[in-house]
């Protein structure tokens, strides 16, 4: 049977996810890149996570 995960408990791990991925960005840069490069990608990565927070949710579940 399938479990039943809310939107907000998986919005929550997403976020998780994402704040290491921009904590990692700035610790360790990928070669080659300036600052302006890391700059615009964690600039990406805080909107995608604004948004997803902010979403309206079509369903309050969802099945895994």
């Amino acid at each position: 049977m399938a479990k039943r995960k809310s939107y907000a408990e998986e919005v929550e791990k997403l976020c998780k996810v994402i704040d290491i991925a921009i904590e990692a960005y700035k610790k360790h840069p990928p070669q080659g890149w300036d600052s302006k490069n890391i700059d615009w990608v964690t600039s990406c990565l805080e909107k995608d996570k604004v948004s997803r927070l902010t979403a309206e949710k079509s369903s309050e579940t969802w099945h895994l």
